[in-house]
């Protein structure tokens, strides 16, 4: 049985399944028949290893074959169906590794692509998807082996290891990943990533905060002009869509694993308007709210 317990469906936590010192997981299934949507509060990135099936979003079906790859930000719905010896090696790590130990990485154009633009691009509802030629498939399969044993729950776990190989498991994946077009830097764009990384920990430490880009930029006592164009040369998205998609994530999360009434659930992310929160969770993952918490509890 994969992690994603097909008995379960609902919403996925990350709680028991990371080690205590590093969250962070790999695993290898087989599946069979049908996995039942669910969706979880950590990123996942999934191998195609060998056999067939179909993979299941908010945005639609699309088959699987070796070689695909399926990177899912926190929050979004999916499913496997019609899987015929499917073998899959996944990656799980928590949200806070990018917000933490890694906030570096936001600023490599080609990973930030892999797991904040692929995802976040119209109509994808949370998901990317694309296909390994063969040699990129075996090396990113490789890097996923030596993070497995890393990353292992039979032996002591070095913190430093398991990151630094998580590190370059994406960078060799997000090297091979299509790409967006590349952002224009300007010449003064390396110094400021302490200002970039500083307004992404702003944003994110209160969703619920009525955030502008006047407000912002006030904060970090920058110009609103100036912090615009650092933050979209090194994001690849403005301070106020990069806001937009972490309040829709965190109400993904809220949605599936509370009770909390629909408007309680927007107002805690700093959309308090319910048919405002409607219209923008739609745009991140084709559904309303309701319809979202909705498709949780009949997997369930």
């Amino acid at each position: 049985m994969p992690y994603e317990d097909a008995q379960s469906g609902g919403l996925l936590h990350g709680t028991g399944l990371f080690p205590a010192r590093v969250p962070v997981h790999t695993g290898r299934h087989r599946l069979t028949g049908d996995v039942p949507g669910h969706s979880h509060d950590f990123l996942e990135i999934a191998l195609i290893v060998s056999g067939r099936g179909r993979h299941l979003t908010a945005a639609g079906g699309r088959p699987l074959a070796a070689g695909d790859v399926i990177v899912l930000r926190p929050g979004p719905w999916h499913g496997y169906v019609d899987c015929t010896g499917l073998t899959v090696v996944n990656c799980c790590f928590a949200a806070e590794l990018l917000r933490a130990d890694l906030a570096w990485i936001r600023t490599e154009p080609a990973v930030n692509h892999l797991l904040w633009g692929g995802p976040s691009a119209p109509g994808s509802a949370g998901v990317f998807g694309f296909r390994l030629d063969a040699e990129h498939h075996t090396r990113c399969l490789s890097l996923l082996g030596e993070l497995a044993a890393a990353a292992g729950h039979d032996g002591p776990v070095h913190r430093i290891g398991v990151l630094g190989r998580l590190a370059v498991f994406l960078d060799a994946l997000a090297a091979a990943a299509p790409q967006a077009p590349a952002p224009t830097v300007t010449a003064d764009a390396p110094s400021a990533h302490p200002l970039v990384l500083g307004a992404v920990r702003l944003l994110e430490s209160d969703l619920a905060q009525a955030w502008t880009p006047a407000r912002l930029a006030a904060e970090l006592a920058v110009s609103t002009g100036h912090l615009s164009r650092m933050f979209t040369s090194h994001i690849g998205l403005p301070p106020m869509a990069y806001l937009a998609r972490a309040r829709a994530e965190s109400a993904a999360a809220l949605l599936r694993g509370t009770t909390q009434p629909v408007a309680r659930v927007g107002a805690a992310v700093g959309w308090p308007d319910p048919n405002y929160f409607s219209r923008r969770f739609r745009t991140h993952y084709g559904l309303s709210p309701t319809a979202y918490r909705a498709a949780g509890d009949d997997a369930g």
